[in-house]
C-alpha cells in the first residue's frame, strides 16, 4: 500500500508495515475455514502492539464473510452475556426466529450452555451465506458468562466455515480476568489453533512507516526512535507524526515523551477548546458514539469544526459515511491518557452531562462519577436498584453497583453495611467468588459481625482452607442461630457447613444439622441443601432410605415429571439414587426432564452431572452409542463451565464407554483426566470415579491384575466412605470377576456373597451374579455347579433394566461351557452367538474380539458372525449416523448432539462413504441386514 491510497499521508497510523507475516498467516486461516474446517487465530501482544488495527485491516477483506465482532471491556466484566449481545447484534434479524433466547437477549440466568446451544444455532444459519468470522477483542475481560457460552460453541464446531480471532494483552490479567482464565482452554481443546504474538516494530520497519508517511528517516533515526519507544507501534506512531518531513536530525531529541499520557498532553495543549471538550466528551463517553451526541455532551455548537483537529491529530477516528457520523478515540490507551488529563472539575461536570444520553447501565457510572462527595441519597437509588438486579439475575452488576453505594455511604456503618452485601452476592455466586476474594481485606477491616464472620469462612473454603472455613462459619452460625433479624445469616452459614460436610463425606453430621436448619435457610439454596441431605441418607442408609428422604423432603412426586424450577437439581440427586438401586429406567426419566427443563431455560446446576449419569445409565442398558453422546456432553460442560469437582465424574463416564468401544487411546486420556483431576482437586469421596474408570479400562483388555490394582484404593477400610459403599454395587462386580480371573477364588467367594446382598435389590445384579457364580465354579473345576448357574441365569425371567453387558457375558460363559459338553456344542454355538450378537448391537469391540480368540483356540467357528456395522467410523461419525438412522432431521441431530448442521452434514457424508451407502434409506437397510434377528435369536 504506498501512500496515495491513505486518507492522508500525514496519518502514519493508517499505513500498514511490519505485519504481512501475521497478515498472511490470518488469510491462510481464512482459507482453511472458508473450506470448512474451524479455525481459531490468537493475536497477543502488549497495549498498543497493533493488535485492533491488524485486525481491522485483516476483516476489511473478508468482502464475502460474515463479520460479527465484540470488544470486552473491564467495566462491562460482571454484565452477563454482554459479549454474547454485542455479537448478535449484527447478526441478521431474519436469522434470530429459531433462537429465543438470543432474539430478545440472554436472560442473566440463562445457562451458558443453552446459550451456547443457540448460538451454534445462529451460526449455522449465518453459514448458509457465507463462511463467518468471529472477532473478540481483549477477550480476558469478557464476562464470563459469555467465555463459557463461546467456548461451549467453538467446542461444538467443527466441519463449519467459521474463523475465530481473539486478541489479548500479554500482560498480568490477575482480578481483571473476568472468566478467570477460561478461554485460555480453548487453545488446548481446539485442534486448528494459529497463535500470533505481535512483536514490536523493527528498524526496517520504523523505515519503511516513515517513506510511507513522507519522512525521510535514516537508519540511525530509525534505530533512535525504536530504541526510545521500544518499538511500540502506538509510540512510533506518536514519533513520527511530530517528525518534520525533513527527517529527525541527529542532534535532535526524539519528540516522544516519555509515557503516553505526556504524549496526548501535548497534543492537547495544540486543541482548542472546543476540540479538548469533545475530546474530552469521548474519553468520558468510553464509547463509539453519534457525533452529535458526543457534541451535546461536551456542549460544543460546532461539532463538525471541533473534530476536524482531532482527526488531524490521529487521535479519533471517524466514520463519516455511516448515517449518524460516529467516532470514537483510536485507542484505549490514548483514551486513558486523555481522561487522566482531565482535571476533576472537568471529568465531573462531563460525566454530569453524560447522565441524560447515556443507556441505563452506564448512565449510573456517569452518575458515580460525577459525585465530588458522599452522596446519600445516591447511595440509597444505588441500592434500591441493585435490589432490582438481583431479582433479574445480574448478581455481578448488582455487587458492583452496592460497592458504589458503600463508597458514597455518609457513614462508616452505612459503607460496612453496603459492602458486605456486596461480598455477599459475589461470594455466594460460583461465577462471581473470584472478585469476593479481592474484597477479603476490606472484609475483615469491617466491624466484627455474624456476616463478616460467614463470609471470611466462605472465603476460606473458596480457598481449600476447609479447617479455618469450618471453625469462622461455626462461630457464624453459633452467632446468628438464636438471633431476631439474623435468620437469613444463620440459614445461609447452615446451608456452608452442609455443603462441607457433604464435600468431606461426614454424612451422619449433614444429616443432623440438615434436620434442624433446612426450614431457615434462603429459599436459593435450599434445593442444594435438600438433595445434599437425601445424598448423604443414600451413602449412610442406601437407596430405598434416600427415596423415602426425598418423599419427606420434597414435591418431586413420581419420575418423568417436570416440577417446579427451583428444584430441579433435586431430580438430579434423585436419579443417582434411581441409579445405584438399579432403577435405571426410572434415573433415565428424571435426566430426561431435568435436559428438557434446562434447554425450556431453567437453570441447572448439575447439568454436567445429569449427562454423566444418562452415560452411565445406557452403558448398563447397553445402549452404548447413547452413552456415548451422553458421555461426551459430560466432558464438553465440564471443560466449558469450568467446574473441577466436575471433571473426575465426567472423564469417567467417558472413559468408561471408550474402553468398552476399544477406543484405546481416548479411554487412556479420559482415565488419566480423571485420576489427575480427582487428585488436584477431589474431593476424597469422588475417589470411586477415578477407580472405576482405571478398572474398567483394564476389564476390556482383560487384564485381570490392572484390575485389581486399580480396585485396590476402594477396597482399603480407610477408604470406605459413604460414597464408595454406595457405589459398590458398581466397583463389586468389578472386583469379583478380577478376582476370579486372578485365581484368588476365596477371596471372590466373599466377593460373591456381598454381591448376593445387593442383588436382592438390585435386580441387573442378578444377571451378573449368576455369571460370575458359574465362572467361579468352573475356575474351581465344579463344572455341573457352574452349568447349573448358567442355566438358571438365562432362564430367570429378564429384569427390565437388566445389564446387556452381563446378560452377553453370561450367554457367553454358558455357551462356551455347552460346547465343551458332549451332545450340547449346537445348543452352546446358539448361545455363543447370541452373545456376539449383544457384543456387537453395543459396539462392544475388545469383548467380540476376546471371544471370538477364544472360540478360535477351540477351534469352533460360528457361521455369519456379526460385526458391528459402524466399527470404522469415528465416534462423531457414529453418533451423527445413530441419531440419522432413527429418523432425526440434521437440523434436529445437530441440536441434540449440540453441533452445527454443517458439522452434521461432513461427517454424514464422511460415514455415508465409508458404509457404501447414498442416502437415509439404505443406511437404515444396511443397519437393519447386520442386525439380522439381533439377540433374540437364541435357542430360547
Amino acid at each position: 500500500m504506498d501512500s496515495s491510497e491513505l486518507p492522508g499521508a500525514a496519518s502514519t497510523s493508517e499505513i500498514f508495515v511490519g505485519r504481512e507475516r501475521e497478515l498472511h498467516l490470518l488469510h491462510e486461516c481464512a482459507e482453511g475455514a472458508a473450506a470448512g474446517q474451524l479455525w481459531f487465530a490468537l493475536l497477543e501482544g502488549p497495549p498498543g502492539v497493533g493488535k485492533s488495527w491488524l485486525v481491522t485491516r485483516f476483516t476489511a477483506a473478508l468482502t464475502e464473510w460474515t463479520v460479527w465482532s465484540a470488544r470486552a471491556d473491564p467495566s462491562e466484566g460482571d454484565l452477563r452475556f454482554g459479549a454474547v449481545s454485542q455479537l448478535v447484534a449484527h447478526a441478521d434479524r431474519a436469522w434470530l426466529g429459531g433462537v429465543r433466547t438470543l432474539e430478545s437477549g440472554p436472560h442473566p440466568q440463562t445457562p451458558p450452555s443453552t446459550v451456547g446451544a443457540q448460538l451454534l444455532q445462529l451460526i449455522g444459519e449465518a453459514q448458509e451465506a457465507g463462511p463467518v468470522c468471529l472477532v473478540l477483542e481483549d477477550l480476558p475481560w469478557a464476562d464470563s458468562a459469555s467465555v463459557e457460552a463461546l467456548g461451549f460453541l467453538l467446542r461444538r464446531l467443527d466441519a463449519d466455515r467459521v474463523l475465530v480471532v481473539v486478541t489479548a494483552r500479554t500482560e498480568d490479567y490477575e482480578g481483571v480476568d473476568a472468566g478467570g482464565g477460561a478461554w485460555r482452554r480453548w487453545l488446548t481443546a481446539l485442534n486448528r489453533v494459529t497463535r500470533l504474538s505481535l512483536a514490536s516494530f523493527s528498524v526496517e520497519d520504523v523505515l519503511a512507516l516513515g517513506k510511507h508517511s513522507g519522512k525521510t528517516l535514516s537508519p540511525a533515526a530509525a534505530s533512535r526512535i525504536v530504541a526510545h519507544t521500544e518499538g511500540n507501534p502506538l509510540y512510533v506512531h506518536e514519533v513520527l507524526a511530530e517528525v518534520p518531513e525533513s527527517g529527525l536530525p541527529f542532534t535532535a531529541a526524539v519528540p516522544l515523551p516519555r509515557t503516553m499520557a505526556e504524549a496526548v498532553r501535548g497534543k492537547l495543549t495544540k486543541l482548542q477548546p472546543d476540540s479538548r471538550s469533545l475530546l474530552g466528551a469521548l474519553a468520558v463517553l468510553d464509547a463509539r458514539v453519534a457525533l452529535a451526541t458526543a457534541a451535546r455532551v461536551a456542549a460544543v455548537p460546532d461539532a463538525a469544526s471541533a473534530l476536524e483537529p482531532l482527526l488531524a491529530s490521529g487521535l479519533v477516528r471517524w466514520w463519516p459515511a455511516e448515517p449518524v457520523s460516529p467516532i470514537e478515540i483510536r485507542h484505549r490507551l490514548q483514551r486513558e491518557a486523555v481522561y487522566e488529563a482531565m482535571g476533576p472539575v472537568t471529568r465531573r461536570k462531563l460525566h454530569a452531562a453524560a447522565v441524560a444520553l447515556a443507556d441505563p447501565n452506564s448512565a449510573w457510572l456517569h452518575r458515580v462519577a460525577a459525585a465530588d462527595t458522599v452522596d446519600a441519597g445516591l447511595a440509597t437509588e444505588l441500592e434500591v436498584a441493585a435490589t432490582g438486579l438481583l431479582d433479574f439475575g445480574q448478581a455481578g452488576r448488582a455487587a458492583t453497583m452496592l460497592r458504589w453505594a458503600a463508597d458514597l455511604s455518609a457513614t462508616r456503618a452505612e459503607h460496612e453495611r453496603r459492602l458486605l452485601d456486596a461480598a455477599k452476592v459475589l461470594a455466594q455466586n460460583l461465577s462471581l467468588v473470584g472478585r469476593a476474594l479481592t474484597l477479603e481485606p476490606a472484609i475483615a477491616q469491617c466491624a466484627p459481625s455474624a456476616l463478616r464472620t460467614y463470609l471470611l469462612g466462605r472465603l476460606a473454603m473458596v480457598k481449600g482452607d476447609l479447617v479455618t472455613s469450618e471453625s469462622l462459619l461455626s462461630e457464624a452460625y453459633e452467632a446468628s442461630r438464636d438471633q431476631p433479624g439474623l435468620t437469613n445469616i444463620a440459614g445461609a452459614v447452615a446451608g456452608e457447613l452442609l455443603g462441607l460436610f457433604t464435600w468431606q463425606g461426614r454424612s451422619r453430621e449433614a444429616i443432623e444439622l440438615g434436620s434442624t436448619t433446612l426450614r431457615i435457610m434462603p429459599p436459593s439454596i435450599q434445593a442444594i441443601a435438600k438433595g445434599n441431605v437425601a445424598a448423604c441418607v443414600l451413602f449412610e442408609e442406601g437407596p430405598a432410605a434416600a427415596l423415602r428422604r426425598f418423599a419427606e423432603l420434597t414435591s418431586l412426586g413420581e419420575t418423568g415429571r417436570k416440577v417446579e424450577r427451583s428444584q430441579v437439581d433435586l431430580l438430579v440427586h434423585r436419579s443417582t439414587t434411581h441409579l445405584l438401586s438399579g432403577s435405571i429406567t426410572a434415573a433415565i426419566d428424571d435426566l430426561t426432564v431435568v435436559l428438557q427443563m434446562s434447554r425450556d431455560g431453567a437453570l441447572v446446576n448439575l447439568e454436567t452431572h445429569a449427562y454423566q449419569l444418562l452415560a452411565c445409565a445406557h452403558y448398563v442398558l447397553g445402549s452404548w452409542d447413547d452413552s456415548a453422546v451422553f458421555a461426551d456432553r459430560a466432558v464438553v460442560l465440564a471443560e466449558t463451565t469450568g467446574a473441577p469437582w466436575e471433571y473426575a465424574p465426567a472423564y469417567s463416564a467417558a472413559a468408561m464407554i471408550a474402553a468398552g468401544r476399544g477406543n484405546w487411546h481416548h479411554a487412556e486420556q479420559h482415565a488419566h483426566a480423571s485420576e489427575q483431576h480427582f487428585r488436584t482437586i477431589g474431593p476424597p469421596q469422588f475417589l470411586v470415579f477415578p477407580v472405576l474408570a482405571a478398572a474398567m479400562l483394564a476389564q476390556a483388555r482383560g487384564d485381570y491384575v490392572a484390575m485389581l490394582l486399580a480396585l485396590q484404593p476402594v477396597t482399603l477400610p480407610v477408604n470406605v466412605s459413604g460414597w464408595t459403599a454406595a457405589f459398590e454395587p458398581w466397583w463389586l462386580p468389578l472386583r469379583a470377576e478380577a478376582l476370579i480371573g486372578a485365581e484368588r477364588l476365596d477371596e471372590a467367594q466373599t466377593a460373591l456373597g456381598r454381591m448376593k446382598e445387593f442383588a436382592t435389590d438390585v435386580p441387573y445384579l442378578r444377571t451378573g451374579l449368576a455369571w460370575l457364580s458359574g465362572r467361579l465354579a468352573e475356575k474351581s473345576g465344579d463344572s455341573v455347579t457352574a452349568l447349573s448357574c448358567y442355566q438358571t441365569g438365562v432362564a430367570a425371567p429378564m429384569p427390565k433394566d437388566n445389564s446387556q453387558l452381563y446378560l452377553a457375558r453370561l450367554e457367553q460363559a454358558y455357551g462356551r461351557l455347552l460346547v465343551r459338553r458332549p451332545g450340547t456344542r449346537r445348543a452352546g454355538i446358539g448361545w455363543l452367538r447370541s452373545a456376539q450378537e449383544r457384543f456387537a448391537a453395543m459396539g462392544a469391540r475388545p469383548f467380540l474380539e476376546i471371544s471370538s480368540k477364544e472360540l478360535s483356540a477351540r477351534g469352533i467357528q460360528i457361521d455369519s458372525q456379526p460385526t458391528d456395522p459402524l466399527s470404522g467410523l469415528t465416534d462423531r461419525e457414529r453418533e451423527v449416523v445413530t441419531l440419522i438412522s432413527r429418523g432425526f432431521l440434521y437440523r434436529s441431530a445437530a441440536k441434540e448432539l449440540y453441533v452445527s448442521v454443517k458439522t452434521i452434514e461432513y461427517h454424514i457424508g464422511n460415514a455415508y462413504a465409508k458404509l457404501g451407502v447414498t442416502n437415509r434409506s439404505d443406511l437404515a437397510k444396511k443397519l437393519a441386514a447386520a442386525e439380522g434377528a439381533g439377540p433374540g435369536g437364541s435357542p430360547r
